[in-house]
């Protein structure tokens, strides 16, 4: 996959050695550096975080099933996935994908929001991805999230926003 892309564009799933090449040529098609990973099976969550009053919170996971191999570019846009919140996942687990959620905010210093994704194997989640410039559209995950837990999205944004200005028309 292109190193500084997005919405996984150029993003292939290679299963033969073959096809690496071919695959990135089209990661080098978005961006001139490659990240090349191994593929990791299981059930892929993704966790919102938000700052509120200063304080990191999770929100709650969401399960990615995607029609395809992946959560790809068709997945995310083009309606090719269901994304499920709550996660069909133990309140065990639930709680602690949110706990190293938080942690990642914490231990890169964050702020605003970001989503951590992660792949759960054999009882384990594995932190595959940080989106510190995640989508902020009515289909996007953290706003779906935030309703799950009766944000709609202009409290989320009022939630996010660090202590507005109070200004008269003699200010502006």
């Amino acid at each position: 996959k292109p190193n500084g892309g997005g919405s996984s564009l150029a993003t292939t799933k290679v299963d033969v050695k073959e096809g690496l090449h071919k695959a990135i040529d089209a990661a080098l098609t978005v961006d001139r550096e490659v990240i090349i990973e191994g593929f990791l099976p299981g059930t892929e969550v993704t966790c919102g975080v938000i700052e509120i009053d200063g304080t990191p919170a999770a929100l709650p996971v969401t399960e990615i099933v995607s029609d395809g191999e992946f959560f790809d570019y068709e997945a995310k846009y083009q309606g090719k996935s269901n994304e499920i919140t709550p996660a069909r996942i133990s309140e065990a687990m639930m709680a602690e994908v949110q706990r190293q959620s938080v942690r990642v905010w914490e231990l890169l210093d964050f702020r605003g929001m970001i989503r951590v994704d992660f792949m759960i194997e054999d009882e384990v989640p594995y932190l595959i991805e940080i989106n510190s410039v995640r989508g902020f559209s009515a289909a996007s995950i953290i706003p779906q999230q935030a309703a799950a837990v009766g944000l709609d999205t202009t409290t989320l944004i009022n939630t996010l926003l660090p202590h507005p200005v109070q200004r008269t028309p003699s200010t502006w």
